[in-house]
């Protein structure tokens, strides 16, 4: 009965998973089928691309398909409880206008692990990877790109820099751009308090929650300032402008934004 049980979970949790891996696939193309659709492969140190479903799938027909051992299917569900387990060491994404999300919910459409030497695609479904030297031959002779970095520790250069490199007819995509364009800042509030030593971590997180603050913000717990001449406690916060405007209550300073190196990274056409 155990074994029984066991063996209908295990089934459960692989329909599952391939189920919900294909339905986010197609969701995230739906309504991106014209011709001019852009298919980004990086496959070892090199990017490839094509454009178009029927191009790409004519790329993807030159696999074979031999399934991989059902029991390699399920080694990687069973693994799979907060993480998905397939660990791809090359991949295609779907590029829609431009955009390049590197999560597998939104821009992969092919996955390779040639560690394990199988292939997943975007169904779920995972099949033995052929010779390297054949994936080389297939890929090598499409259209090559190139991954190009812009470094700097001015952000709003960044943010600037986008829009410009979206309108370049070269440019195949750029990546994470919703990241890129969120405005990271550094502040200070001011909390009533008797003493430095009131702010300890609870109070600090009731704090936070007070005040309604996001999973992209928080309140740092060192160093706290005691100003005994206004009875108030400073807390240092990182965080959004969004989660900064939310703060009505307590008295804030006003915000800059973080200095660290950002990069920005782009894919242009060979």
């Amino acid at each position: 009965m155990k074994k029984t049980l066991i063996r209908l979970i295990s089934i459960f949790l692989l329909t599952f998973l391939f189920v919900n891996y294909g339905s986010t696939q197609t969701a995230s193309k739906s309504g991106n089928n014209d011709s001019e659709t852009v298919y980004l492969i990086k496959w070892k140190n090199d990017y490839y691309y094509v454009k178009g479903k029927q191009e790409i799938q004519k790329v993807l027909n030159q696999l074979p398909k031999k399934r991989e051992n059902p029991f390699k299917s399920l080694e990687y569900v069973l693994l799979s409880f907060n993480t998905d387990a397939y660990a791809a060491t090359d991949t295609i994404y779907f590029i829609n206008n431009k955009k390049l999300i590197t999560s597998k919910s939104e821009s992969v459409y092919f996955e390779i692990n040639r560690k394990d030497h199988n292939y997943r695609n975007n169904k779920g479904t995972i099949y033995k990877l052929p010779d390297e030297s054949e994936v080389d031959k297939i890929f090598s002779e499409l259209n090559k790109a190139v991954r190009k970095e812009i470094k700097s520790t001015n952000h709003k250069e960044i943010r600037d820099l986008i829009p410009k490199l979206l309108e370049e007819e070269k440019v195949l995509c750029v990546e994470n751009i919703a990241m890129l364009n969120d405005i990271d800042v550094y502040y200070k509030i001011y909390v009533p308090a008797s003493s430095k030593e009131e702010m300890t971590s609870p109070r600090i997180s009731d704090i936070s929650d007070e005040i309604g603050l996001s999973g992209k913000s928080a309140i740092d717990l060192m160093p706290v300032i005691y100003h005994p001449e206004t009875q108030e406690a400073e807390l240092s916060v990182h965080g959004t402008i969004e989660d900064y405007n939310k703060i009505k209550k307590y008295r804030k300073s006003e915000y800059h934004e973080a200095s660290y190196e950002l990069t920005l990274r782009y894919y242009e056409k060979l």
